[in-house]
């Protein structure tokens, strides 16, 4: 049947591949960044640096700054220091889609980068990515805000010790503009 990606779907890929374009592959180069890409594959994080772990979430900016946590560990970490990055983002045409930034990244790729291409390919397929039947399928987004917080014991998540075993799922929101505590200034500190 017929396969398109919803909202949501398209603005977390959206948000993942910006990170990923944006900050990781100009620092760690193509190859490494895309190693470090790991939400895809996993319930956990986003991204799995050697030293620190980075967990990507979005939210439209016309609406309150509310980003869905879609399991307890995924505010968990147990040695690295763990950091939530938050995208807002409203829709324009003057902004990008999620296949603007395919395309980026697949035309960055060498000959010699095969390996990485294919396992790139791999992680947005597992996404969710369908290829839009038509243009109008896809939503163009603006970043209109970048912010960055650091997941320490005192942010608001839920202990995994405290939570009944037969809870088998739990999702839950957290309100950003409650965690100003929490803001780190410059991602570039923290990277």
């Amino acid at each position: 049947g017929f396969k398109t990606m919803n909202n949501s779907i398209q603005m977390g890929l959206f948000s993942e591949m910006s990170f990923l374009i944006d900050h990781l592959i100009p620092k760690f180069g193509l190859n490494n960044s895309i190693a470090f890409w790991v939400g895809p594959e996993s319930d956990k994080q986003d991204f799995l640096l050697e030293n620190s772990i980075f967990e990507i979430k979005s939210h439209r900016t016309t609406k309150a700054a509310n980003v869905s946590i879609s399991s307890p560990e995924q505010l968990v970490s147990i040695k690295e220091p763990l950091f939530l990055v938050a995208y807002s983002l409203s829709t324009g045409d003057s902004g990008k889609n999620v296949l603007d930034l395919i395309n980026f990244v697949e035309t960055s790729f060498g000959p010699e980068d095969e390996i990485s291409m294919e396992n790139f390919q791999k992680k947005i397929d597992a996404y969710g990515y369908v290829p839009p039947s038509s243009k109008d399928a896809l939503k163009n987004f603006i970043i209109d805000k970048e912010s960055y917080y650091a997941v320490t014991d005192e942010f608001p998540r839920l202990p995994l010790d405290s939570i009944p075993e037969a809870i088998s799922k739990l999702t839950f929101s957290i309100n950003l503009n409650k965690c100003e505590a929490f803001r780190v200034d410059s991602l570039e500190k923290i990277l």
